[in-house]
């Protein structure tokens, strides 16, 4: 009984279960594969960072700006062209539009592709910047892609590059440092939930972006035209800056590190135009010489022919610039040298400082020729793209290099008819040229011909053995051995020598640094000093042997020996290269100070108180030989006639005896006692430009070459015509009757 009431209760309960309406049962999503894992986890995470709301597009905007604006900035400081002027908006403005861009494009990307990009652009960004500062503090210059072929053989001293950078230069890496943190806690930055607050429709967003890049486009333009945001000392104008960055230093000082490699690879691929001359073509009527004896007779018959028949513009601006130039007659000086031989040297590495007084013990040769020569109380060797091959093309050819690239061997097969060499081979002298290296660095064997030079002997052609490790450089002294005799039985000789033992690098130990180490044991100097010391030694012993040979041949009256510097020697820091100058070498741009000498047994020695580089040497050297020259053709002026002298810098910066004009800064430092009103710097500035830009375009035309060879064909013509006249002179005259026959 008891059985059956419970299994009567039991059907009871499920009978109450089957009656209880049952909750429908969730739906089982269906199992993702790996991959649509992936997917959907990426989604999200876009759907997190991508520009689905306004703060979130703001927030990678602003890090974009502040990042390349800190970049720009740091680089400012430590150029020292940091002012509060209108640059400053510029370069604003330009961090503000690259930024928009580089926001735009990556915050369609996912996640992972836009932190790649932002941080490609960003390094890229940094990198460059400080590259281009490490340039400026061992090369003195920055680099252009113009140049990129020279900048590429940084690699044969990339250790001593690197450890020639100053500490400060690495804080521009401070803004991509805390970009990088910023990506690590970016995810903290932004939440879902904040993200959608403020929706942004596709239309407003597109609308905003397009308002803001125009806006900050308007601006940029404003600040390249507006008079008011211009400075009036600046050399060449930020628009022209802008078409063609044909000044590195200005433009990045103007426009920043950023606009100015835009502007630089734009250049590099679609080529520039020639810029404009600051002022129209000079109509100077040429000085009458107080003494008919010092005046200079120039036909220029054929020159205004050509100017007449010539259709292609660039080439008439040539023209008339050079024609219309003034004509500087002779002087005192004009031909002191007449008839004697040439042998110009330039050294490599030698600064002033090596004239110190107190080295005159330990480089005898040096300090005698120093004394005892004619030579420059102020003369510098400004450091261009590749200071050594710029600074033996302009001192042979008279003509500025191209601030933006490696003018010799971009224009290598130029024919420099006017140049130095070519004129005096003209007047009868053998020339010949002589490097104790290769062409590694330039094509020599290709140049020198160029310059005018009969045969050109390199290290192999010399029989010299040399190590082709880069620390390792050959002996001048051996070089004077080998070269001396390939010349020197000459009737009449002009020889152009480079040296190269002073070659940087000092910070490592080496056969030519070591050599003459042990001269300097018991002075103060750092061992890199000392390493340098050594190797300049090498180069005085090397002249000793010079004036020994010349003097044993019997023909050291009979030669002018000139000697000069390609550049400081930038391997020394400035600590090391200060402790043996006799002169403040952070003065302007003292550090560029080097020696320009004119020795000659017989002349007495005279001090030359005028500024000068090696723009000067050429004509300086042709006045004083007493050939027949035309003045016009070269920028740089004979150092003994009446001009305005200075000493032009890459940058446009310029020094004289009123004092330095800082073209970075727009500003001008007198000397005490001195100054000028703002319309004489403005004179000058535009006569520097107006050389340089005609010197740009008479090498981009290999200018000379064309001229001479239209001087040439106008005289075999004007000879065929006047002697075709002659003989129709003579014909007349037979057929006329004889008068006796009347």
């Amino acid at each position: 009984m008891k059985a059956v009431k419970q299994k009567e209760e039991k059907l009871k309960q499920e009978k109450q279960v089957q009656e209880k309406p049952q909750k429908p049962k969730k739906e089982e999503k269906p199992k993702l594969t790996e991959y649509e894992k992936r997917k959907a986890k990426i989604k999200r995470q876009n759907d997190l960072l991508n520009m689905r709301g306004i703060p979130k597009f703001w927030t990678i905007l602003l890090v974009e700006i502040i990042l390349i604006f800190s970049v720009e900035m740091i680089a400012k400081l430590i150029l020292d062209t940091f002012s509060f002027d209108y640059s400053l908006l510029r370069i604003f403005l330009s961090s503000c539009l690259i930024a928009t861009l580089t926001t735009l494009f990556s915050t369609n990307l996912p996640l992972k592709l836009r932190r790649g990009f932002m941080g490609v652009i960003n390094f890229f960004v940094t990198f460059y910047a400080w590259l281009q500062l490490g340039f400026v503090n061992f090369l003195g210059s920055l680099m252009s892609l113009g140049n990129a072929e020279q900048g590429t053989k940084i690699t044969d001293y990339i250790g001593e590059f690197l450890m020639s950078f100053k500490p400060v230069i690495h804080l521009i890496w401070i803004p991509f440092i805390l970009f990088i943190i910023y990506l690590v806690f970016e995810r903290y930055i932004t939440r879902d939930g904040f993200e959608k607050k403020i929706p942004l429709k596709s239309f407003i967003n597109t609308m905003a972006i397009i308002v803001f890049l125009a806006l900050l486009s308007f601006g940029y333009y404003v600040t390249l035209e507006a008079n008011f945001m211009q400075n009036r000392l600046q050399s060449v104008s930020n628009r022209n800056l802008f078409k063609y960055p044909s000044n590195p230093a200005l433009a990045v000082k103007n426009f920043g590190t950023s606009v100015y490699f835009i502007l630089d690879l734009k250049s590099t691929i679609l080529g520039t135009g020639n810029a404009d001359f600051t002022t129209s073509t000079p109509n100077v009527k040429n000085p009458e010489p107080e003494e008919d004896k010092y005046a200079r007779h120039i036909d220029d018959e054929a020159w205004k022919n050509l100017i007449k028949i010539e259709e292609n513009q660039d080439l008439n601006k040539l023209n008339n610039f050079l024609i219309n130039r003034p004509i500087t007659p002779k002087n005192d000086h004009t031909g002191i040298f007449e008839g004697k031989n040439l042998i110009m040297i330039m050294m490599e590495s030698i600064g002033e400082a090596v004239f110190n007084e107190e080295l005159a013990e330990y480089f005898p040769t040096l300090h005698k020729l120093y004394n005892e020569g004619i030579t420059g109380s102020h003369n510098y060797s400004p450091r261009n793209n590749c200071a050594t091959g710029d600074s033996e093309m302009i001192s042979e050819t008279s003509l500025y290099s191209i601030g933006t690239t490696c003018t010799p061997n971009t224009y290598k097969n130029n024919e420099y008819k006017n140049s130095l060499l070519y004129t005096l081979r003209n007047n009868g002298y053998y020339t010949s040229a002589y490097h104790d290296y290769t062409d590694q660095y330039y094509y020599r064997s290709t140049i020198e011909y160029k310059y005018g030079a009969y045969r050109y002997y390199g290290v192999t052609d010399l029989g010299m053995t040399y190590n082709p490790a880069y620390k390792e450089w050959p002996s001048d002294y051996t070089f004077m051995q080998k070269a001396l005799p390939k010349f020197i039985d000459e009737k009449r000789f002009a020889s152009y020598m480079v040296s190269v033992t002073a070659h940087t690098p000092y910070v490592y130990s080496s056969e030519m640094g070591n050599k003459n180490i042990s001269l300097f044991k018991d002075t103060s100097y750092s061992t890199y000093t000392k390493r340098y010391l050594s190797k300049v030694k090498e180069l005085d012993l090397a002249l000793e042997y010079l004036l020994t040979e010349l003097e044993t041949k019997g023909i050291l009256d009979d030669t002018v020996i000139v000697l000069f510097g390609d550049h400081y020697p930038y391997g020394l820091s400035n600590k090391d290269y200060q402790s043996i100058a006799y002169y403040d070498i952070e003065i302007n741009q003292d550090i560029d100070r080097t020696p320009f000498i004119i020795y000659n047994s017989e002349t007495r020695g005279e001090k030359i108180d005028k500024y000068t580089s090696p723009i000067d040497y050429a004509p300086t050297l042709l006045n004083l030989f007493g050939v027949d020259y035309d003045p016009r053709y070269y920028m740089g002026h004979d150092v003994f006639s009446e001009y305005t002298d200075f000493v032009a810098f890459p940058d446009n910066s310029w020094q004289n005896k009123t004092g330095f004009y800082n073209a970075a800064k727009g500003e001008f430092i007198p000397n005490a006692g001195s100054t000028y009103v703002d319309e004489e710097i403005i004179k000058i500035n535009n006569e520097i430009v107006d050389l340089k830009n005609m010197s740009s375009l008479a090498i981009k035309k290999n200018y000379f070459e064309y001229l001479y060879k239209y001087f040439d064909e106008y005289a075999k013509l004007k000879q065929e015509k006047e002697k075709q006249d002659a003989n129709e002179k003579e014909a007349d005259e037979k057929d006329q009757p004889n008068e006796t026959e009347e």
